[in-house]
């Protein structure tokens, strides 16, 4: 543009009648491609010029031009430095350098059922304040009224529901299974360290939302289920009357679901104490898979090196669960002579310990019931 002007303004003739040439023009003298290149890069870097005259011989078109090529610098300096650092400390690329374990499991636990997960943070530099929640995402389905051979069904479609974790950010532990005060022991976010690989685990209890209610719960086709025969054609349960003098029939336990009534209170507590009557694999599995229940993670933490919020976000099917395993160690200590056969990517390493990320998504064998975990604390498995 700088060499258009001095073409244009050639045929320029002074007040004498002499013709200006090309380099005189304005006293810009700018005679080809290259010195009008370099005048612009004077320009938008404002390192100087080398012109006899700073003013250009008081001519508008290099003053408006000038003018133009200033303001554009400083947008695209603006918007250069702006996209750069968003990109540098944009959340979403960081999220993806914290890594859940591809599949959970759920092992039984001295009679009691528990679901967990791994979470763990590739980098070595940590995440500030890393908490984590986890919602379940499911069916609802409530029975309105019953009818010969059934019962009609209101259902809601994907409900959300946040699951208690055990451990969670409570700093004074109660009972996690009280109905008066549900999960108090749990919490519904779980600060987690993660410089390390963590397990979070959430108690199946009567109140979680993985676990079928009691006594009865309905599935897509109305169908009853429960650990007793509360099949619609069925005369009784128990046979005949309870002590109350009510009838224990199956028309009685078309309720909403979860919510007992006397009768099945009485078959679920005969001695007058509550008897938890815990659902088989089986009968978790269909439940989960009848309510298309899927289980979504959330970890939110600050980025230390650029004080960026960051997410991450994961979800487990019942495709994704394994039953009676158990997560293989993957942290090990690191032993001054100790010969491991390893590869850069796989190992992290430090002076106490290593992390053995080609086993962070293994699984192992876990027993039926177990007495302990070591994921689990002993008070939280204490006898109730």
């Amino acid at each position: 543009m700088y060499l258009t002007i001095n073409k244009v303004g050639s045929g320029y003739v002074d007040s004498e009648g002499v013709a200006v040439s090309d380099a005189k023009y304005c006293g810009m003298d700018i005679d080809n491609h290259m010195e009008a290149l370099y005048f612009s890069l004077s320009t938008m870097a404002t390192i100087g010029y080398g012109t006899s005259d700073y003013y250009f011989g008081d001519c508008w078109a290099p003053f408006i031009l000038v003018l133009l090529q200033v303001f554009s610098a400083i947008v695209f300096s603006s918007l250069a430095i702006g996209l750069l650092f968003q990109r540098m400390s944009r959340g979403q690329k960081r999220g993806r350098t914290i890594v859940f374990s591809d599949v959970a499991v759920i092992r039984k636990v001295r009679g009691r059922w528990y679901w967990m997960f791994r979470v763990a943070e590739l980098r070595k530099r940590h995440i500030i304040g890393a908490k984590i929640r986890v919602f379940c995402v499911r069916h609802e389905r409530c029975p309105v009224s019953s009818r010969h051979g059934g019962v009609d069904l209101e259902t809601a479609y994907f409900v959300s529901h946040p699951l208690f974790l055990l451990n969670g950010s409570r700093s004074t532990p109660t009972d996690c299974e009280s109905e008066e005060e549900p999960n108090s022991e749990c919490s519904l976010e779980q600060s987690i360290l993660m410089g390390l690989p963590h397990v979070v685990v959430h108690r199946m209890d009567s109140l979680s939302p993985l676990v079928p209610p009691r006594p009865v719960w309905y599935d897509e086709d109305g169908v009853p289920h429960g650990p007793f025969d509360v099949t619609p054609t069925s005369t009784t349960l128990t046979g005949g009357k309870n002590s109350t003098g009510e009838n224990t029939t199956a028309s009685n336990l078309v309720m909403e679901e979860g919510r007992l009534t006397s009768s099945s209170r009485l078959l679920l507590d005969p001695d007058n104490g509550r008897t938890e009557i815990l659902p088989t694999q089986e009968e978790v599995t269909h439940f989960l898979q009848d309510r298309q229940a899927e289980i979504i993670v959330f970890l939110e933490g600050t980025c230390e090196v650029t004080g960026m919020a960051l997410q991450a976000r994961h979800s487990y099917r019942i495709e994704d669960i394994a039953f009676h395993k158990t997560f293989a160690p993957c942290v090990f200590p690191a032993g001054p002579n100790e010969a491991r056969e390893d590869s850069r990517d796989s190992f992290h390493r430090n002076g106490a310990l290593e992390i053995d990320f080609s086993q962070y998504h293994s699984l192992v064998p876990a027993p039926f019931d177990s007495m302990s975990c070591p994921y689990i604390p002993s008070s939280s498995l204490r006898k109730r």
